[in-house]
């Protein structure tokens, strides 16, 4: 009997009263897993962000920020004395003799400038006359506000890779005692090479060393009040750093030439006629109360570093761009892990509620839509907050909960499709199977209205025969006859609705829209008295009982659907049309003779739909019990 019927969570378009009813019942006993999934998977994510791709991924991410957010404006504190190309072959070939610095101090001493920056080392003795380190001691202490740069090295020990941080490099003595102050100009460089970051507070031995761009910052603006206790920010004067990783993240506010920069050569003799362009007799007014920074930037000299604009940036634009985020209090905040990971699970949890009630593929769409947005908002707050979101941990959390739900989805129907397929195989054609499991959405388990074509058929004298044989020889003719009448049914794309006893019935046109039903459904008839004769021959060779049988068909409208108590139903048709059907086929036997034997009586319904295709005879005008109307019945001759 049909009535194992697959569980309605397969049918989504499906579920009706009973199907809605049984699903709130089972959401209410069991138990709600999105939370723990949703940990699970941020948990993944979490771990998979200490892997090199999903750092750098976020690391090109954080870059694409500063490309997509362009350039900032400058203030005017900061300018740039470049040790360029143009510079180098004027003045001769690099090092410098100290006097060629002497000069240059000063002029800009002489010009007012409030700060002079070298990001040049002069940590051993000048290779030309020794007198040249005097004369530029002399020139730094005359101008007393000259801040040279020192080095902070690291070593990796190959034994143990254990770091093992060496002394500051300073300037040479006669050069570290006569400047305002030191400051270190080591960048460190990101696992992709490129300085994001720069740290502003050194220890050494028990002593505290600064980098250049914090000394620098200090010095202008006359600070020795600062609190370093911190390791999410450090305070100098009223500026309060963020720090990340013991970090400060530099503001770039753009590619190299961002800050005003003029060659070494054209400050050094303004005057000579070798120099075409900008006129710098005027200098004094380009260096008055600015921070002046010195460093190289020919390309040849190896003082150039990648960063999220350029892959060549010269290290004295990076302090210039660190120098220029601390005045400005333009600081990058790194989102704390503990909101990120919030965030992953609010993400994660979302998308699981929504993936349940969605299918594949609006859901994919749906995920590729959040993952823009979730650019877009991280990009959004780059630029409106300066805060740095881990775009591709929160991307990677997306699609993570979409692989999951994928899987779980994948697992849960290739189930229900084998429920079903183990089901329905008992009573359609594998190809009916394959079609309902391709296309769910088009049949109504909950229950419908639709026409279709009722088939019954009986055995004749079955209860005779069955008093007149073995249990054994019963069950072996009957099964013999049942499974061959069933595979006609099945190449006819009929559903098998049910045995009772010899009896079978069968629907045309559920569940799945069967076109010209009716016809089918006689063809199918006349097929299975066809296949008959030749059980017929079969068992009167082997000498034994031979049966015949009788069949009715009717068409019309009914309820198709899966119908029953809620501890078992049946996908089943119910309505006058299938009263009628059973009656036609009962009648067989009165419109049988022995000059005659009726074997396939339809009903008016159905022979107007296949006059045309078979000959039939009319045979009589019934009134249906319980009904006013009468009907005709007509006998499909079957040669």
């Amino acid at each position: 009997m049909l009535g194992k019927t697959p569980p309605t969570p397969l049918y989504k378009e499906g579920l009706r009263k009973e199907g809605r009813q049984s699903s709130l019942s089972k959401r209410e006993g069991g138990r709600d897993f999105s939370l723990i999934k949703a940990l699970c998977i941020s948990v993944f994510v979490a771990l998979l962000t200490l892997t090199p791709i999903i750092h750098l991924l976020n690391l090109s991410s954080y870059n694409s920020k500063f490309q997509l957010r362009g350039p900032l404006p400058t203030s005017d504190k900061i300018i740039i004395i470049a040790i360029d190309n143009e510079s180098i072959d004027w003045l001769m070939k690099w090092p410098w003799t100290r006097r060629t610095h002497a000069k240059l101090v000063d002029l800009l001493k002489d010009a007012g400038a409030k700060l002079i920056v070298y990001d040049v080392f002069f940590d051993s003795p000048t290779q030309f006359d020794p007198q040249d380190d005097i004369d530029f001691a002399k020139s730094i202490k005359r101008a007393e506000n000259v801040i040279l740069a020192s080095n902070y090295q690291k070593m990796e020990k190959n034994a143990q890779f254990q770091v093992l941080r060496l002394p500051f490099k300073k300037p040479i003595p006669i050069l570290n005692k006569a400047a305002l102050d030191i400051g270190v100009v080591h960048p460190d460089p990101d696992a992709d090479s490129v300085v994001r970051r720069f740290q502003l507070v050194f220890q050494s031995k028990g002593e505290r060393f600064y980098s250049l761009g914090l000394q620098a910052v200090r010095r202008f603006e006359n600070i020795f009040d600062m609190n370093l206790s911190s390791t999410k920010s450090i305070r100098v004067g009223k500026h309060q750093i963020p720090q990340y990783r013991k970090k400060m993240m530099i503001n770039y506010h753009g590619p190299s030439g961002t800050f005003k920069t003029i060659p070494f050569a054209r400050v050094y003799d303004p005057s000579d006629p070798h120099f075409k362009g900008e006129e710098l007799k005027d200098h004094p007014q380009w260096f008055k109360d600015k921070i002046v920074l010195i460093g190289a930037s020919a390309i040849e000299l190896h003082d150039v570093f990648s960063t999220p604009f350029d892959k060549e940036l010269p290290g004295v634009e990076i302090h210039a761009n660190v120098i220029e985020t601390i005045l400005n209090d333009q600081y990058i905040r790194v989102l704390n892990a503990a909101w990120v990971f919030v965030a992953m699970m609010l993400i994660s949890w979302v998308n699981i509620r929504f993936g349940k009630r969605m299918k594949i593929r609006p859901f994919f769409g749906l995920l590729v839509f959040q993952t823009v947005i979730i650019y877009g908002v991280s990009f959004a707050m780059f630029i409106v907050a300066r805060l740095e979101m881990p775009t591709y941990t929160l991307q990677m959390t997306l699609w993570s909960t979409f692989l999951l739900q994928t899987i779980i989805k994948f697992v849960q129907e290739e189930k229900e499709k084998k429920k079903v397929r183990d089901i329905f195989s008992q009573y359609v054609a594998p190809t009916v199977v394959n079609e309902i499991l391709s296309h769910p959405e088009s049949i109504e388990l909950g229950g419908e209205m639709r026409e279709v074509t009722i088939f019954f058929s009986d055995i004749r004298s079955f209860t005779t025969f069955s008093e007149a044989h073995t249990p054994k020889e019963v069950v072996e003719l009957l099964n013999e006859y049942l499974d061959a009448m069933t595979q006609v049914i099945f190449e006819f794309g009929g559903t098998l609705d049910k045995y009772v006893g010899d009896e079978i019935m069968a629907i045309f046109g559920a569940p799945l829209p069967l076109p010209d039903h009716p016809r089918v459904a006689v063809a199918c008839a006349v097929a299975q008295l066809k296949k008959l004769r030749e059980l017929q021959t079969k068992w009167r060779l082997e000498g034994r009982t031979v049966l015949d049988i009788g069949m009715g068909l009717n068409t019309g409208t009914v309820v198709v659907g899966n119908i029953g108590s809620t501890m078992h139903k049946d996908y089943t048709v119910i309505g006058d049309a299938v009263n009628l059907a059973a009656r036609i086929e009962a009648l067989t036997r009165t419109y049988s003779d022995e000059k005659h034997t009726t074997h396939l009586l339809i009903s008016e319904d159905t022979y107007l739909q296949v006059k045309d295709h078979f000959m039939c005879q009319y045979v009589d005008e019934i009134t249906v019990k319980g009904k006013l109307a009468t009907t005709k019945l007509f006998e499909v001759v079957v040669e």
